[in-house]
């Protein structure tokens, strides 16, 4: 799977959830979701399900790169192309066993600048300058497994 690294520290309550992510304890970002409500009790507002039409998907796209090793390459890559990874097949090792909804959404972003994150502040500023014109809500979805991301295709 494609990744930047971060901490992501995380704090629950009975009916809240909150995160945040930091790189060597500068907070680029965080997460609060308060008022969580169980969907055994509260069925998902079709906002927030992710089998809306709203977020109707095939799968994801993303971007393999690997830096190549040593000073003399510095900006070159050893590896890099586009892969598409179905959304069918994902769930099939993951068990969902409780999912909580909630409307009162917060998020926070601050891109900080090379100083405090080197490797983050140009991935983190690009987020942060986008717009946020509406927060619908969040999910905290608890289970077992990960993704099967086996299906995925290097896109030539």
């Amino acid at each position: 799977m494609p990744k930047l690294y971060c901490a992501i520290d995380i704090h629950t309550r009975s009916n809240a959830y909150f995160a945040n992510m930091s790189w060597k304890s500068a907070l680029f970002g965080s997460i609060s979701l308060r008022n969580l409500v169980d969907s055994s009790s509260t069925p998902v507002p079709e906002s927030l399900s992710p089998e809306s039409s709203l977020y109707k998907e095939d799968g994801e796209l993303v971007y393999k790169y690997i830096p190549a090793v040593g000073r003399e390459m510095r900006g070159k890559a050893d590896v890099e192309y586009a892969v598409f990874i179905p959304k069918e097949g994902q769930m099939k090792n993951r068990v969902v066993k409780r999912t909580r909804w909630t409307t009162d959404a917060k998020l926070m972003l601050d891109g900080m600048d090379w100083e405090a994150l080197p490797t983050l502040h140009h991935v983190v500023g690009k987020l942060e300058q986008m717009p946020i014109f509406e927060v619908l809500g969040g999910m905290v979805v608890e289970g077992e497994g990960v993704a099967d991301v086996g299906g995925a295709v290097r896109i030539e």
